[in-house]
């Protein structure tokens, strides 16, 4: 089975494109594209199926808490072969860990001593076959920072994790990197790298200068969304029309080939 993890900070959509994969591979019209498909916890599926005729009404999601399931996991089969990808702190409490330092002596050693630090690098990091990791473009100020730190925190942690049997210190590793622009209905991306590039150039650094496979791809989880308060929108005819779904996963299958 071919593993692939998802990862961010709170508050950046990442459950929300979890719901988006699901609606659109259960209900919408990628459901005649695959042969099988469940998710882990199974109260999971009546939690979406919530969100989702909220939706239809024109209620937005609320955050995701900590109480509800930390990891999610779908089982996707397609053409003979099973694919898991797993949301991993859905609420993003536990990926905040990674924002403290970027300074690559000190992950090594909360890899030996935090113990969900090493749980996720161990058991969910080190052994995907793919890493996405979700990139909220609307993020501002404190949140932007927080953001850039997580993410490039936790590639640093992958690379420390496989970069011990390289010859060379700085050779870059194998390991495929997916960066998955979301909400790209409510920020013009033209070309998803150029983006990146501009917008954080530290992150976009650590990916070229570390890592031999990178993907860039924009998604959305509404299609088209409509604005309800400062901050809350709803997709803008109360269905979701996911953007970028058939990409993700047409890229996830030919790079774990």
């Amino acid at each position: 089975m071919k593993t692939v993890l998802f990862v961010n900070i709170p508050g950046t959509g990442k459950t929300m494109l979890a719901v988006a994969f699901y609606y659109y591979y259960k209900y919408g019209s990628g459901a005649d594209k695959i042969d099988y498909l469940s998710l882990w916890p199974p109260i999971t599926e009546i939690l979406f199926d919530e969100i989702l005729d909220n939706l239809r009404r024109g209620i937005p999601p609320t955050a995701t808490e900590v109480d509800k399931p930390e990891k999610l996991k779908f089982e996707i089969k397609i053409g003979g072969i099973s694919y898991s990808f797993t949301f991993y702190s859905l609420s993003g409490e536990i990926i905040k860990e990674f924002a403290r330092n970027r300074n690559e002596k000190e992950i090594r050693r909360l890899l030996r001593t935090n113990r969900h630090i090493r749980e996720f690098a161990n058991k969910l990091l080190h052994k995907s076959s793919v890493l996405v990791i979700t990139f909220d473009p609307t993020l501002r100020e404190a949140r932007e920072i927080l953001q850039s730190r997580c993410l490039c925190n936790t590639l640093l942690t992958v690379y420390a994790k496989e970069s011990r049997s390289l010859l060379r210190r700085k050779e870059k590793i194998g390991k495929p990197v997916i960066v998955a622009i979301t909400k790209c209905d409510l920020v013009n991306i033209e070309d998803p790298e150029q983006f990146l590039k501009k917008k954080d150039p530290l992150l976009y650094g650590v990916i070229r200068n570390r890592f031999k496979n990178y993907y860039f791809i924009k998604t959305s989880a509404y299609g088209k969304a409509r604005r309800i308060d400062s901050n809350e929108y709803v997709p803008e005819e109360g269905t979701m029309k996911p953007i970028g779904m058939d990409k993700l996963l047409e890229l996830i299958i030919n790079i774990s080939s």
